[in-house]
């Protein structure tokens, strides 16, 4: 009986260390993977002006789910001021990219990936405070797992622009999403 309680100890520890070894192989996963996403939140005028324009960045708050697993993120992106329709509609007005930085945080692991918008077309319908936004942009690191991400992606969003105030200040609420490939190398 004493070999039987041995053994059996044995392979339960050949067993644990099995899977130990298991969870670090996942833990340590690199390579191409989709990433895609769906959120919604909010977006308020801040201080921040990248170009000195005058136009203020806005900073968004935003949750959701990705293939990654729940996301809540921030974002802080500027745009140029409002301007006669070139890619939007007859009766909307469209702006361009300043510049963007995006935080994904997930915390089932607390690891975030970081993000870079390259190019972005926001059209406005002035009339209803409705608007369409559509960007491409890269991956540009993060923390944990995500320390080196890179990959590319493509967003689409939609929202309405719920008060302004008279010095242009905004806030409203939008939702979307990105889609694209992560790479953990």
């Amino acid at each position: 009986m004493k070999g039987v309680t041995s053994r059996t100890v044995w392979l339960n520890t050949l067993l644990g260390v099995a899977v130990l070894a298991t969870a670090v192989a996942v833990d340590a996963e690199t390579g191409s993977r989709p990433y895609r996403e769906h959120v919604t939140g909010t977006f308020s005028s801040s201080t921040l002006d990248r170009n000195g324009d005058g136009v203020p960045a806005n900073l968004s708050v935003f949750s959701g789910t990705s293939s990654l697993g729940d996301v809540h993120g921030s974002s802080s992106f500027e745009v140029t001021a409002f301007g006669p329709p070139v890619n939007c509609q007859v009766d909307e007005l469209e702006a361009a990219l300043v510049g963007t930085r995006d935080v994904r945080r997930f915390p089932e692991r607390g690891d975030m990936v970081f993000l870079e918008v390259s190019d972005l077309l926001l059209c406005l319908n002035p009339a209803t405070g409705a608007f369409r936004l559509s960007s491409r942009g890269h991956f540009i690191g993060g923390t944990g797992r995500h320390s080196r991400a890179t990959g590319g992606f493509t967003g689409s969003f939609a929202g309405v622009v719920l008060a302004v105030d008279p010095n242009g200040a905004l806030f409203g609420a939008f939702s979307g999403g990105i889609r694209g490939t992560i790479d953990n190398q």
